[in-house]
């Protein structure tokens, strides 16, 4: 992920209701497991703790990859690392926009569904698709800290302000600085 992207993740509300019955207003985000995971971990593991990341809030929906695949090419192309990978398809541009689903291998049910929005130069086309599949699906949007907001570009606007990526677009120097000062933290 390339700094000047806003990372969103889709939560549908039935899981959030099935987990938790009611919607949360956050998720928690367990950044130090993340932080020993990736230092200590063989990454072909699951990790063994849970937040937000971690759980497959996709699943109550059972929708197959098959289905969900003619939804996401309206995105872009499809980027070709992903093309044969396990688990994973994304469309789009690496350093732009795209949008990524994670699936099960054994059952291609999808388990996850991410996007990414380049700062730089925000694409209204783009936004308004990602918008358009989380009301489809009735999802709320979720951010890096695990803040989840609705689908709207009003609620959209007013969370990517508060991102890294945001202020990293607004003055890259003083970003840079505050965060080796320990002043941001990374996401």
């Amino acid at each position: 992920m390339a700094i000047w992207q806003f990372h969103i993740y889709f939560i549908p509300k039935k899981s959030l209701l099935n987990k938790y019955g009611q919607v949360p207003t956050q998720l928690s985000m367990d950044k130090e497991s993340w932080n020993d995971y990736f230092q200590d971990s063989d990454l072909d593991q699951e990790p063994e703790f849970e937040d937000a990341l971690t759980i497959r809030w996709w699943l109550d929906l059972n929708i197959k990859i098959d289905n969900f695949l003619p939804l996401l090419k309206t995105f872009g192309d499809i980027q070709s690392w992903t093309q044969n990978s396990d688990g994973l398809r994304s469309f789009g541009d690496t350093d732009t926009n795209d949008i990524s689903v994670c699936f099960n291998d054994s059952t291609n049910i999808v388990e996850e569904v991410s996007c990414r929005l380049d700062l730089r130069q925000l694409d209204k086309n783009f936004i308004d698709k990602v918008l358009s599949l989380a009301t489809q699906f009735d999802c709320l949007l979720m951010d890096r800290q695990g803040r989840l907001y609705q689908p709207s570009m009003i609620a959209l606007f007013d969370t990517i302000k508060l991102s890294n990526a945001n202020r990293f677009v607004g003055d890259p120097e003083k970003f840079l600085n505050d965060l080796s000062k320990g002043i941001v933290t990374p996401e």
